[in-house]
């Protein structure tokens, strides 16, 4: 069976260090991992064909929770938008059902004499 060449160089790139290592060449040096989570994992239970297969089976089930939470999301703010949608639209019917009452001055008395003490108030102002 042949292997890619990233297993093939990375095996020879462990052996250099082995050589070194046994040969007492890196004392002195030490070599960090600034990501653990990045590193290959070797222990037993990692490689264990019954781990990597419980591994998996729970990786699917969280992928198909996720999927299942984000349909839910979208349909939420799908009704959320349509909630506000609706709102919009009621709020601007009863604004312009307003502004036509308030600017119609057969309708609105009140606005008349609204204007009317506006003007007398100004006109007392001034003098």
């Amino acid at each position: 069976m042949a292997r890619d060449a990233h297993e093939v160089q990375l095996a020879d790139i462990f052996e250099a260090f082995d050589f070194l290592d046994m040969h007492n060449a890196v004392n002195g040096y030490l070599f960090v991992a600034l990501n653990l989570d990045l590193l290959p994992r070797y222990g037993h239970e990692d490689v264990n064909s019954d781990t990597i297969v419980h591994n998996q089976s729970q990786m699917e089930s969280r992928i198909t929770k996720l999927t299942d939470d984000i349909c839910q999301l979208k349909q939420k703010m799908e009704d959320f938008s349509t909630s506000v949608k609706d709102h919009l639209t009621k709020l601007n019917t009863n604004c312009a059902t307003g502004c036509t009452a308030v600017n119609n001055p057969a309708t609105n008395p009140v606005r008349q004499s609204t204007n009317a003490a506006a003007v007398l108030v100004l006109t007392e102002a001034e003098t």
